[in-house]
């Protein structure tokens, strides 16, 4: 995609006759880097040339843009609006108000402050903040997604028999409400059925995930697709063989291929044999080289 990122100064109206430096204008937050969902209350410091009157204040901003420097125009009545490819994340009338700026939607996300003070715009640097996806590690510690690996589990072990087993598994997704960051799963997929224990394996083939694309940055109305879980079978039922457990080779070229987190219900013990106990200890096993969905570069909403 071409950038349509242009010069500053071809952008900023009569309104400022001319840039005053970076150094005037100071922008932070507590964090440079969180999950979807961070949300807190920037800080913006200002040091205008002079003696700092607060009743010259007109108008205070804060724009992003993904994977570029945010493009921002200040038109002669000294209202500033945001470029392509660029959000409105705050606006206040004074530095003394302040809310939260959410950050819903993941990204390496480029803030820059503008400051309408006395006929004149300040501009603070760019400030970068990456928002990353949810990694296996919130997904583990999740009481509903363990509620629900664990059904799943179940099922898988009371849909085999001495005839058939298969794998089950779903997609994970991600999105935030007013609660914060939540998780909920896609609907129930299932590998083909096996029949016979030795020289044969499991399989599942993931489905095609749901979208559902931001229109903003802090839009609540988004689910993401933030990993996959499945389970593997029992051999309970078989007279001979044996198998490795935990995640398989075609488990690891997927989330390495994909570059999508692999969640994983299977017997805790290496190798298990035909004939074993089905209620044996298991545990979930998740890919090591994929933790979690790649931090988007540019953005990723309609």
């Amino acid at each position: 995609m071409e950038s349509s990122y242009q010069p500053e100064d071809q952008l900023i109206s009569n309104y400022s006759k001319h840039l005053i430096n970076a150094e005037t204008v100071n922008l932070s937050f507590p964090h440079d880097k969180s999950v979807m969902g961070y949300h807190d209350d920037p800080t913006i410091e200002f040091y205008p040339p002079g003696t700092y009157d607060p009743e010259k204040i007109e108008k205070v901003y804060i724009f992003g843009s993904v994977g570029l420097d945010p493009t921002i125009t200040v038109n002669n009545n000294g209202q500033a609006t945001a470029g392509a490819n660029t959000f409105l994340y705050y606006e206040a009338d004074d530095l003394s108000s302040t809310h939260n700026v959410n950050f819903n939607v993941p990204g390496f996300w480029h803030l820059k402050a503008v400051v309408l003070y006395d006929g004149l715009t300040f501009y603070s640097d760019v400030l970068e903040i990456e928002i990353w996806f949810p990694s296996t590690y919130d997904m583990e510690q999740d009481t509903y997604l363990a509620s629900e690996m664990e059904s799943l589990w179940q099922e898988t072990l009371d849909a085999a028999s001495s005839t058939s087993r298969r794998e089950m598994g779903f997609w994970i997704y991600a999105y935030v409400d007013n609660n914060g960051l939540e998780f909920e799963i896609g609907d129930e997929e299932e590998g083909p059925q096996i029949t016979g224990c030795v020289g044969t394996n499991g399989s599942i083939a993931p489905g095609s995930p749901d979208v559902e694309l931001p229109s903003a940055p802090d839009d609540t109305e988004v689910k993401f697709y933030v990993g996959y879980f499945h389970t593997h079978t029992t051999l309970h039922y078989c007279s001979s063989g044996s198998r490795d457990t935990g995640l398989s080779d075609g488990d690891e070229d997927y989330a390495s291929n994909n570059t999508i987190p692999i969640l994983l219900y299977d017997y805790s013990a290496s190798i298990i044999y035909a004939g074993h106990d089905l209620d044996d200890p298991y545990e979930l096993y998740y890919t090591d080289q994929v933790e979690k969905r790649e931090t988007p570069t540019f953005w990723i909403g309609n």
